[in-house]
């Protein structure tokens, strides 16, 4: 044999024996969707507010997304801390680490825009809490981009608490504020499942600080099996949200956040190493149709008259959904919308709507895969209502054990 042809006997033995590592990347471990709330006049002295987060899938890398989306002036970030959590708005000392934007620990954000941090090394397990400490300097902040309702308890206190322990003097606070996403370092096979949706998603009727929402529970699920351990699930509910139109207050006192068409790429598409989406959304379009057509729609309707929803307007919207996560190479799960019988927005002109789209999800061919939240909570007895161990209060949000009901009916085999 030739010189030449024992050295490519070599170098496809060495080819196959050791095979190309495969690359590390940036993958989305939690996330909150982005919503415009209003500002304050923030003091001389600024102010800190940290972030409790519960992360999904663990690393030993970290990098922050913080957002200006909404805002209306630039934003001051004077310094950004992440640590560990040990509870009551306190983290562990030992591991707080400065987050640094191009090199530097502060920046500005211009109106409008985002940004990511650089990379801060910091060990963290799976289904852990960050504190994540944000100081602002003095000055006017209009309109912050926000999650107004994280059904997470927050802290917020008077000056720059970046590398304190413990925050004196702590103001509890509901808002996630400017941060919109952590990541972490991952292994090639690792991916992230975006759950898209409104209340339901977000965590409304579940308990507060106790990560109970579905998707929280999905993320213990596929923690729990090695076969699945690799994806992370980030919650990218909004309270409230809807498809078709935008929704909140314009003024942002309790939010103002944009419609499911116009958010889907920057809270689902754009998000790092997203591989699924798992699409709940509908509810709130049907409900509020309903009082439009009712004459119950309220001040609003009247400031910005909207045409009701049908059928065909949601399912071509999902259509539309799926076509773009496609052409980016994303599988989008159609989850079916969850009974609302008895729920102050149902009418019977909205139970038709709701048939026909859930007909849509299950046996349209659209989605890559379906799950059955429809069934999974509903009464036997009563088929358009939860059963009643699942949602007591306003037929429309599942308690603990109504999102236990749904996690546990989703095929974890959708996700290969």
């Amino acid at each position: 044999m030739s010189s030449a042809l024992r050295l490519i006997a070599v170098l496809l033995l060495a080819f196959f024996v050791y095979p190309v590592c495969a690359q590390d990347h940036w993958v989305a471990s939690w996330g909150a969707g982005a919503v415009k709330t209003s500002g304050e006049e923030i003091p001389a002295a600024g102010v800190t507010y940290r972030d409790i987060v519960h992360i999904s899938l663990g690393g030993k890398q970290v990098r922050l997304t913080l957002s200006n989306r909404f805002g209306t002036e630039a934003l001051n970030v004077g310094g950004v801390t992440v640590a560990r959590s040990v509870g009551s708005g306190s983290v562990d000392g030992s591991t707080v680490q400065a987050v640094t934007f191009d090199g530097k620990p502060f920046l500005v954000i211009a109106p409008g825009a985002t940004v990511i941090s650089d990379p801060v090394s910091i060990d963290v397990a799976p289904l852990s809490d960050l504190g994540i400490s944000i100081f602002l300097p003095a000055g006017k902040v209009s309109f912050y981009t926000s999650h107004p309702v994280s059904h997470q308890t927050n802290y917020r206190a008077a000056g720059n608490d970046l590398h304190s322990v413990s925050m004196p003097n702590v103001e509890k606070v509901r808002p996630w504020r400017v941060l919109t996403a952590v990541d972490v370092m991952a292994p090639e096979s690792d991916a992230a499942i975006v759950a898209f949706g409104d209340s339901i998603t977000d965590g409304q009727g579940s308990t507060p600080d106790a990560n109970l929402r579905w998707p929280n529970r999905l993320a213990d699920r596929l923690q729990a099996d090695p076969k699945y351990a690799r994806f992370a699930v980030v919650d990218e509910g909004i309270g409230g949200n809807r498809i078709l139109h935008d929704g909140g207050t314009p003024e942002a006192r309790a939010g103002e956040h944009q419609k499911g068409l116009t958010r889907w790429s920057y809270d689902a598409l754009d998000r790092s190493g997203v591989k699924y989406i798992i699409l709940l959304e509908g509810v709130n379009d049907i409900g509020h149709s309903s009082l439009i057509r009712a004459g119950l729609a309220g001040r609003r309707q009247q400031e910005s008259p909207e045409t009701p929803v049908t059928a065909s307007d949601l399912i071509n919207a999902m259509t539309q959904m799926i076509d773009e996560a496609h052409a980016k190479g994303i599988k989008v799960i159609g989850a079916t919308l969850t009974p609302y019988g008895g729920a102050r927005y149902e009418r019977p002109d909205g139970d038709a709507i709701h048939n026909q789209v859930n007909d849509f999800i299950r046996h349209g061919g659209k989605f890559d895969g379906v799950i059955d939240f429809e069934k999974a909570t509903q009464d036997p007895a009563h088929p358009d209502r939860y059963l009643p161990a699942y949602n007591e209060k306003d037929h429309l949000h599942p308690d603990d054990e109504g999102t236990k009901a749904m996690t546990d009916s989703i095929d974890l085999s959708l996700f290969k």
